[in-house]
């Protein structure tokens, strides 16, 4: 959960009519810029989700170069395969390693105690995954 800038726009999209609460944006303690892309509804779930991944990526390019980013899905299917699409990208790029921030050997030595293989990949290009089906272990090497 978190403090958003359009509570009631969003309460009301979601057929809240009670018990709204929100945080305001001063008291998170860390700020968040939001930015929010469209896209066509006319696609079957699959193809929509797949669409989203190259603007996404282009997102964190351009508002988040150096600083980390969070892309959101609905589920941990999505979350290997939009994993798997943005390391597709970051391997068509000059730089592949664009987010990874980490040494070498800082890497591999995570790299050794990772149980899930779509972590362990996409770490190689400092991209973390979160889901509810990873271990707690796995799960601290991704918030690294």
């Amino acid at each position: 959960s978190t403090a958003v800038s359009n509570a009631v726009d969003m309460a009301g999209w979601l057929g809240v009519k009670e018990g709204l609460f929100n945080f305001p944006q001063s008291v998170r303690p860390v700020p968040l810029n939001m930015y929010i892309d469209g896209f066509p509804d006319n696609l079957a779930f699959c193809p929509l989700m797949k669409a989203m991944n190259k603007p996404a990526f282009m997102a964190i390019k351009q508002h988040s170069p150096s600083k980390p980013a969070l892309v959101f899905v609905p589920s941990r299917r999505q979350t290997r395969l939009t994993a798997l699409d943005l390391i597709h990208m970051c391997g068509m790029e000059s730089d592949p390693r664009r987010f990874l921030r980490m040494s070498e050997s800082e890497l591999e030595e995570v790299l050794d105690k990772v149980q899930d293989d779509t972590l362990r990949l996409s770490l190689q290009f400092g991209i973390g995954v979160h889901h509810a089906g990873l271990v707690e272990s796995d799960r601290q090497f991704s918030h690294k």
